[in-house]
């Protein structure tokens, strides 16, 4: 069985979200190496406020449970967007739950242009498409026309074979 401790500490280094852990006043108390990191301190030395790391969320909007996206920033006043979740905890305290969107956005940002260009490819194969069709059509509807007046005249069976096969 796995001690209380030991998984803590695992959680801490392991987890592959960000953890933080705030007072009833949204003092930062403890937050995962990765979130810490995330942020641009040192694990064990984050003190902030949850108005410094969630600008523009306001914590009495949140409820326990819900999911948010929102920003998270960093100590140098960057941002990456990201997916939060609010856990109220008995004492008072609450733990927010975050997950680094920013992977997926781009991967989003990627997925659209390139179906943009793809939709560019297939305009450009349909219209060329469109003009050789165009560009055949017009000498083969000549030839088919001169087997017909061919076979209004006086042919070898041989001629006769060739402009039916010509015709068809």
């Amino acid at each position: 069985m796995i001690e209380y401790n030991e998984m803590l500490e695992v959680i801490n280094e392991d987890c592959l979200e960000f953890i933080f852990i705030f007072d009833e006043s949204g003092n930062i108390i403890s937050c995962s190496d990765k979130a810490a990191h995330s942020i641009g301190h040192r694990a064990g030395e984050v003190q902030c406020k949850f108005e410094e790391i969630f600008s523009g969320l306001a914590l009495e909007e949140l409820r326990d449970g819900d999911v948010v996206c929102s920003n998270i920033y960093r100590k140098n006043k960057t941002c990456f967007p990201a997916d939060i979740k609010l856990k109220k905890l008995k004492n008072g305290n609450f733990m927010i739950f975050a997950m680094d969107r920013t992977e997926s956005q781009n991967l989003s940002r990627e997925l659209a242009a390139s179906k943009e260009e793809l939709k560019e490819e297939i305009k450009y194969k349909t219209e060329f498409v469109s003009n050789i069709t165009h560009e055949l059509r017009t000498p083969v509807n000549g030839i088919q026309g001169m087997a017909k007046n061919l076979m209004s005249t006086e042919l070898s069976p041989y001629q006769l074979e060739t402009v039916r096969i010509i015709e068809n």
